[in-house]
């Protein structure tokens, strides 16, 4: 997707596999190796704190499974260009199920990057329950292509 290729910082997460998330490592590798600057979650406490990604051999299990980086410079979470968002589940709408603990709805709420959700297309549903606290994503990119929200 050109938008990751020309954006200087994309905020994303290090996929588990229990989760049956996409294994996104491969293209964020890329964009690393690229120059484009990676930044991770690492949760603390109810929110979610930032950090640089600097190799794989930085990563450390976090508190609910997640890897992060052990070190890394502090990342301000207003400014990335991209944001990569996990998701059980999205609508054509831009909604999406995440894990229950409104943590990145919590982050989302503070920045005006691009929300793209990488699903797998049987995680596209028709509809999604939505609180007045949810963040839609702007796309969702699945092995079937990309959906742009704005134009559904």
């Amino acid at each position: 997707m050109q938008l990751l290729r020309n954006a200087s910082s994309v905020h994303t997460y290090w996929p588990i596999h229990k989760n049956r998330e996409v294994d996104i490592r491969p293209a964020l590798l890329q964009l690393f190796e690229s120059g484009t600057q990676i930044v991770l979650p690492v949760v603390d406490g109810n929110e979610l704190r930032h950090r640089v990604f600097l190799n794989e051999s930085d990563l450390e299990v976090g508190v609910f499974g997640e890897m992060h980086p052990a070190s890394g410079a502090e990342f301000e979470a207003e400014s990335p260009a991209v944001i990569l968002v996990p998701a059980m589940a999205v609508d054509r709408k831009g909604n999406r199920l995440g894990y229950g603990g409104g943590f990145y709805d919590r982050f989302l709420r503070r920045t005006n990057a691009v929300l793209i959700a990488p699903v797998f297309h049987e995680q596209i549903v028709d509809s999604i329950p939505v609180e007045k606290h949810d963040i839609a994503v702007n796309f969702i990119v699945s092995e079937e292509g990309a959906i742009d929200v704005s134009r559904v």
